[in-house]
């Protein structure tokens, strides 16, 4: 009977998939003039993102792209279209018919920031982005103005006044998913500010937001079962084993996880040009002073991609711990670092038994507490 029921939930999963997907073709035209080299077109299918590779001549040629889509609509986003970088370089587009049609037209008007400009046919530019546009324009606008002050990197209440200005974007825009999660356009937008908003909130709190807010059958569906595994897979839980690194550090010998298996590792992302990064330095230092004859390896993770910059700092703060410099991500990868500093002990068995970001433990006092008990 168990298999029977295994064999018929595995049907009914495949039947929904199917159910959900649809094909749809859309006819890409370039016109004499379009210069494809400027261009890159992707697509979304609800399941994954696709590149569509465009022929290398610039003869007037229509192009093809056939896709099954597993969202509501498929989604085309154009990056190009600019004569330069523009605050948002891309424009999205979104087809839920079998069929549509982009015709690309070289653009003749100086004045235009357009290279191109284009001609839709079962082709929506606007499912609820005017509105999400509109909401918060005024926020956008002023923080690409603050972008431009010499300022902002070394004077902190302009530093705090582009992260005031931050935090309002994000509460309204939390506020239009809530009121809009019935939308595809903001199931999506929900799901491209996963990553951002894990900055400012734990996986299990985006998790409670995300059950909260959009109904059952959207989140059993494909495109929501993505959304949920994506949620899932934002950082590593306290509990489980940590991922092992092989790497080499400042003094160029390689440093490995596997050969530090008996004790406990403290263990830092960090960079020198991140504040918050460099004010908890202090207290790193004086725990892994403090408990190095308790057993307790401190190896601090930078991102640095200047390397004398990084040695000059380190030499220059003393900071007698263990470094290693990851400038590919290639650890912070595995880590699931999005963002620094994210601070972890694991014990002598190899187990993350404390996150920062986990126990929201900005201070890093739950540590010293921990630390004390060994």
């Amino acid at each position: 009977m168990q298999l029977i029921a295994i064999f018929w939930f595995l049907f009914v999963m495949c039947a929904n998939t199917l159910a959900q997907s649809k094909k749809i073709q859309v006819k890409l035209v370039f016109h004499e003039g379009v210069d494809k080299k400027n261009l890159t077109i992707t697509y979304d299918n609800g399941l994954t993102w696709q590149k569509h590779p465009l022929s290398k001549n610039n003869i007037p040629v229509e192009e093809i792209i056939e896709a099954e889509t597993h969202a509501p609509y498929l989604k085309i986003s154009i990056i190009g279209l600019y004569k330069e970088d523009a605050f948002d370089n891309n424009e999205d587009f979104y087809i839920n018919a079998e069929s549509g049609r982009i015709e690309f037209f070289r653009n003749l008007n100086r004045k235009d920031n357009l290279r191109y400009k284009l001609k839709l046919e079962g082709v929506l530019d606007d499912i609820g982005q005017n509105n999400h546009k509109n909401t918060i324009r005024k926020e956008v606008d002023e923080m690409a103005v603050i972008r431009q002050n010499p300022m902002l990197g070394t004077d902190e209440s302009v530093r705090m006044s582009y992260n005031t200005k931050a935090a309002l974007i994000q509460k309204k825009e939390r506020d239009l998913i809530k009121s809009n999660s019935g939308q595809f356009y903001y199931q999506e937008l929900f799901y491209k500010k996963i990553g951002q908003w894990n900055a400012d909130f734990t996986e299990k709190e985006i998790e409670e937001f995300y059950v909260s807010n959009f109904d059952e059958n959207f989140r059993k569906s494909a495109y929501g079962q993505r959304i949920a595994n994506t949620i899932a897979d934002l950082e590593l839980d306290e509990g489980t084993i940590a991922p092992r690194f092989s790497q080499k550090g400042l003094d160029g010998k390689i440093i490995d996880l596997i050969n530090y298996k008996d004790k406990y590792v403290l263990i830092d992302f960090w960079a020198t040009w991140c504040k918050p990064c460099v004010q908890n330095l202090p207290l790193l230092q004086e725990l892994a002073k403090k408990y190095k004859s308790k057993g307790v390896v401190t190896i601090l993770i930078s991102s640095d991609s200047d390397e004398e910059e990084w040695k000059n700092f380190i030499e220059e703060h003393n900071l007698d711990m263990i470094h290693v410099r990851d400038v590919e991500d290639s650890i912070g990868g595995t880590w699931k670092t999005n963002y620094i500093p994210q601070t972890f002990l694991i014990d002598k068995e190899g187990k993350i038994i404390y996150s920062a970001k986990v126990s929201k433990d900005e201070s890093l006092e739950k540590l010293k507490r921990i630390l004390e008990e060994i």
